[in-house]
C-alpha cells in the first residue's frame, strides 16, 4: 500500500480451482476368467496392475491345540 493512493479492495490474491472426475466401471479380469480359476489361485490388482497369483494350500492340521485343551 502505498501512502496516498486510496485503498479500493483489500484483496490481493484471487484464484479458483474446480476438479471434475467421472466414475468409469471397467472390468480387470473378464467374468469367464475368474469362475474358472481353480482353488488357491486369485487375481490381484496392485500398484495399477493387475496379476494372477497363487495362494499354497496349507493341509488340515492333525492337532488344533487350543480347541482340544478347552474342550
Amino acid at each position: 500500500m502505498l501512502p496516498g493512493k486510496p485503498v479500493r479492495n483489500r484483496l490481493a490474491f484471487d484464484a479458483t480451482f474446480a476438479q471434475q472426475s467421472t466414475e468409469v466401471v471397467e472390468n480387470l479380469v473378464r467374468e469367464d476368467w475368474l469362475m474358472k480359476l481353480p482353488r488357491g489361485h486369485a487375481f490381484l490388482y496392485a500398484s495399477g496392475q493387475t496379476y494372477k497369483t497363487r495362494f499354497p494350500l496349507m493341509p488340515e492340521p492333525k492337532h488344533r491345540f487350543p480347541l482340544e485343551v478347552a474342550a
